[in-house]
């Protein structure tokens, strides 16, 4: 079965919580490196101020590159875009 690591981000890639609240931790480095899949769900809202991103707080990313392949992008009917990508 593959892993597929789910994540809610704003436009401006800053973790949200399932509420879409801004998240107050970044993703651990080790459900980044396990995913085989990673699922994108953008909301249409811009966050301020230093929230984590998607690779870590906006003064340190990963050390390592990663190599993802878009694999399908869709249009939900309340505004959010959902992308997958799959490992290389």
């Amino acid at each position: 079965m593959t892993s597929i690591l789910r994540v809610s981000v704003s436009l401006d890639a800053k973790l949200l919580t399932a509420s879409g609240k801004p998240a107050s931790r970044a993703l651990p480095h080790n459900k980044i490196e396990k995913a085989a899949e990673l699922q994108l769900t953008f909301h249409p809202v811009v966050v301020g101020g230093s929230f984590p991103t998607l690779s870590g707080l906006p003064t340190s990313f990963q050390s390592t590159e990663r190599r993802w392949r878009l694999l399908s992008v869709a249009n939900k009917t309340d505004g959010c875009i959902v992308a997958r990508y799959r490992r290389q």
